[in-house]
């Protein structure tokens, strides 16, 4: 086994992991912006349904 083979195994592994971590980040924004979709949808049916409820 040569040294530019280790090197390139090497690089390739690093790809992956930097791959690996991308796809973390991504869902973990992704989950991120469902739960504030979440909290935004709640705020605003509350706030709608109070105010309609309290004028009635």
């Amino acid at each position: 086994m040569s040294i530019s083979s280790t090197k390139h195994n090497n690089k390739k592994r690093r790809k992956e992991k930097n791959t690996i971590l991308f796809y973390v980040e991504t869902f973990r924004i992704i989950d991120t912006l469902a739960v504030y979709g979440w909290v935004a949808y709640y705020y605003h049916y509350y706030l709608h349904h109070c105010i309609t409820g309290c004028t009635v």
